[in-house]
């Protein structure tokens, strides 16, 4: 059995995000984020998300620079429980994993990845 293994670093971070896929949006929170991808986390159900549909996603950085950009569904992974570190007692117990592919990156993406710590150059 062959694992693929991560190459890129991943930044934790906890930014609300909204996803708009055909014509719905959807708030959420992005989990971690690469150089190419994003792990985006939906609270409650998701009835219409399809592994390759195409997407926008949408949120600020802490500075309040807004980024959107366009996105594809690589993986969805349901959960019955509230992901680890979860401060909002609010949300509720199910949740689901949403892996993005990043297929049109905007300048900004990049620029904000680098600040946070994204770049593996010397």
């Amino acid at each position: 059995m062959h694992i693929r293994r991560r190459t890129r670093k991943r930044i934790d971070t906890s930014l609300d995000a909204k996803i708009i896929l055909s014509g719905q949006s959807y708030d959420g929170v992005i989990g971690n984020l690469s150089e190419n991808g994003i792990k985006w986390y939906l609270y409650g159900k998701v009835m219409n998300f399809i592994h390759g549909d195409r997407l926008k996603i949408k949120f600020r950085t802490p500075s309040g620079q807004l980024i959107d950009m366009y996105c594809k569904i690589k993986w969805l992974n349901k959960k019955e429980e509230r992901p680890s570190g979860a401060m909002d007692i609010d949300a509720p117990p199910s949740y689901t994993e949403v892996g993005l592919e990043i297929i049109e990156s905007v300048q900004k993406y990049k620029e904000f990845f680098e600040t946070i710590g994204g770049s593996d150059k010397a």
